[in-house]
């Protein structure tokens, strides 16, 4: 059976926790209509294999096709990584009871990723909002007994609509004309947002949320935004938005050959540095030794606080 022909096709997938493999080369095959089972004893990776498909863990090999789309390692982010967020506000708050007698205290602004044209996540399908509340709850458990940590967050609904207008079509314009009518106005005010507006102004025009928002594009799929260029190439992004699924780090092409992206080429833009070495620690993720690089990174101490009007004599 072709992948086109089947609603879920797993193939050679390997995925585990960071160690050795929990699945290796594991290739599955569910028929649209179908009930396909996994069976195996405890320990067998049936778990894993589920949160290898939907995205919940990082995959090392392999692919997915869901109705014939590859959606391998979307979403990228994971569990862990969201529940980073926490443990960097609880390790900034450490560092500031180093400083501060009375403690310290640090807020957590949470907000669902939009992904944007001209970006190379302009492919990528949006959390939903179920997905996004999961997180956030996630989040608040997580940091609710952590003295000093805070949290707020930006409504899952009114990121829907942020992206849907992020990467909406020409056809949006009249949905957008009768939410105003009916008298959406101000829609970026928590107090003033209205999502059933739109959801009842997209119904009314035949349009769906989900196809706008949450659905992964493919690289053959001619987007609203081509007919107008940011001087970036479509190809460029394309292998961006794969490196990022892999987790390659772009080097900076200050430092390095031409990545022939559009930006300079298309602007007629030279780069002038004031170095041919890279500074310390790289850039965009790349991990350069910091320790080893012949430009260090040096930390300026603190300027000296000014004399007050009228002092007079030497300030210390």
């Amino acid at each position: 059976m072709s992948t086109e022909q089947a609603a879920l096709s797993v193939q050679g997938l390997t995925a585990g926790y960071g160690g050795p493999p929990i699945i290796e080369r594991v290739s599955v095959t569910a028929r649209r209509g179908a009930i396909t089972a996994i069976v195996g004893p405890n320990g067998a990776g049936k778990s894993t294999l589920l949160k290898a498909v939907a995205g919940l863990i990082r995959t090392t090999a392999g692919t997915v096709f869901v109705e014939g789309k590859e959606v391998t390692g979307l979403p990228t982010e994971t569990d862990e990584d969201t529940l980073g967020i926490a443990e960097l506000g609880r390790n900034v708050v450490e560092i500031g009871k180093r400083h501060h007698k009375s403690g310290a205290s640090v807020t957590l602004s949470v907000g669902g990723f939009v992904p944007k044209p001209f970006t190379p996540f302009q492919w990528f399908g949006q959390n939903t909002v179920e997905e996004l509340r999961r997180k956030i709850n996630l989040l608040r458990d997580d940091t609710r007994r952590s003295h000093g940590v805070n949290m707020k967050w930006h409504d899952p609904k009114a990121t829907q609509i942020e992206g849907l207008a992020s990467r909406g079509d020409r056809r949006l314009g009249p949905v957008i004309e009768e939410v105003w009518r009916r008298g959406g106005t101000f829609q970026e005010w928590s107090e003033k947002f209205d999502l059933d507006l739109w959801v009842d102004a997209m119904a009314n025009h035949g349009l769906s949320l989900d196809w706008y928002v949450h659905r992964h594009r493919t690289e053959q799929e001619i987007l609203p935004w081509e007919h107008l260029s940011a001087g970036l190439h479509k190809d460029f992004l394309w292998q961006d938005w794969r490196d990022a699924l892999a987790e390659v780090g772009l080097p900076d092409c200050r430092w390095t050959p031409c990545y022939d992206c559009g930006a300079c080429t298309g602007y007629s833009i030279e780069h002038i540095v004031a170095s041919a070495t890279p500074p310390a620690g790289g850039s965009q993720g790349t991990g350069q030794d910091i320790t080893k690089s012949s430009v260090p990174v040096t930390l300026l101490g603190r300027k000296p606080e000014p004399a007050a009007a009228g002092a007079t004599g030497a300030v210390r």
